[in-house]
């Protein structure tokens, strides 16, 4: 017997960084939208990320104590059913602690036979050893071109100021793209925070780290934090098109983040949004790589649902009271309750109507 079910996406990030299609295999299960892209190899400690992880070389976990130490694909909007994380290259656990992966995990080898493969929940997916589902050599290359082409579009509508580290960006009221240039001051070259001001709410937002070399993520006493509003997280990318080392320490990044030229080392911090680092990624206890969307609370209420049986069709009517920053409502199937099959859309129209 089928079950109908209803699902509303929450919001749709204008600053996903996905993996263009030509560089995915026929076997990869799922698209291009990863939330954390690491071009080189992956080591990582206690920690959450909210999607999907792709991986071109290594993945290590050495994570403490016991239970579930990484999860990846459990708290976001993945399907058990897609390939969450891809290793290119060798798989390794030998810690105590557990990665928990909701979905499939693909990888190329698992050398280490004491090492622990990746619990999943019931019908939730499986370990499976499999290469070339993504072209990582020619992602890297995409990505570079694309971080290029931010960095050299120039500063628009807009005025950026950097105060030894605190940076400013200040629109016009009106304009809703923008693309600001930004060089952080020596001998720090460290970004302490951001503030958002007369830049209406939905706006693109590109911020373009202009320094080559060695960059830091780290708070300041006495600097706010970042006062976006939600709507403009999941439309705000950091790109840092010259950088070949940053770090990341208790900080806090509202958008997504572009490195192709640079490794990461973060710890006690959080980005919301899609991430792409084209080197390496050494990701110690505290970090975490979250949705952008998630910010915001599911901008639905629904006021009525009705679900009947015309002869051999399943007839769904609801009516909203409100939508907010919504995308789609999304119909899906199931046999068992357990395992869902997404069967059509119906475009979100923002306003309270009856489906």
């Amino acid at each position: 017997m089928l079950a109908p079910a209803l699902y509303a996406q929450s919001c749709q990030e204008a600053t996903t960084l996905n993996i263009p299609g030509q560089n995915l295999g026929n076997n990869l299960n799922g698209d291009g939208g990863f939330n954390l892209i690491v071009n080189g190899n992956f080591s990582s400690t206690n920690s959450t990320i909210d999607g999907r992880v792709a991986v071109g070389g290594n993945f290590v976990f050495n994570g403490t104590g016991t239970g579930v130490g990484l999860s990846v694909g459990v708290n976001g909007n993945t399907s058990g059913s897609d390939d969450n994380l891809v290793v290119a290259g060798d798989y390794t656990n030998i810690v105590l602690a557990d990665v928990r992966v909701k979905g499939n995990m693909k990888y190329g080898t698992h050398s280490n036979p004491s090492s622990k493969l990746p619990i999943h929940n019931a019908s939730e997916g499986s370990n499976i050893q499999e290469t070339g589902l993504i072209q990582f050599a020619n992602v890297k290359t995409a990505f570079q071109t694309q971080s290029d082409n931010y960095a050299s579009a120039g500063t628009t509508s807009g005025v950026a100021i950097n105060g030894d580290g605190f940076v400013t960006l200040t629109g016009d009221g009106v304009t809703t793209n923008y693309n600001f240039n930004v060089t952080l001051a020596s001998p720090s070259y460290n970004l302490s925070g951001v503030s958002f001001n007369n830049i209406p709410d939905g706006s693109t937002i590109v911020v373009n780290i202009l320094n080559a070399g060695a960059i830091s993520m780290s708070p300041k006493s006495g600097d706010p934090a970042f006062n976006m509003v939600n709507s403009n997280v999941v439309n705000t990318l950091f790109n840092f098109p010259n950088a070949t080392i940053i770090g990341l320490t208790d900080f806090t990044l509202k958008g997504s983040m572009l490195a192709p030229r640079s490794s990461l080392n973060a710890q006690q911090g959080k980005v919301y949004g899609s991430v792409y680092i084209g080197e390496n990624v050494n990701q110690a206890s505290g970090f975490e790589v979250l949705n952008g969307c998630n910010p915001t609370a599911l901008p639905i209420k629904l006021a009525e649902f009705e679900a009947s049986k015309i002869e051999n069709v399943a007839s769904l009517k609801w009516i909203t009271s409100e939508e907010v920053n919504s995308d789609r409502f999304e119909i899906q199937k199931s046999r068992d309750g357990k395992q869902w099959k997404a069967i059509g859309s119906v475009a979100a129209v923002n306003e309270g109507v009856s489906q």
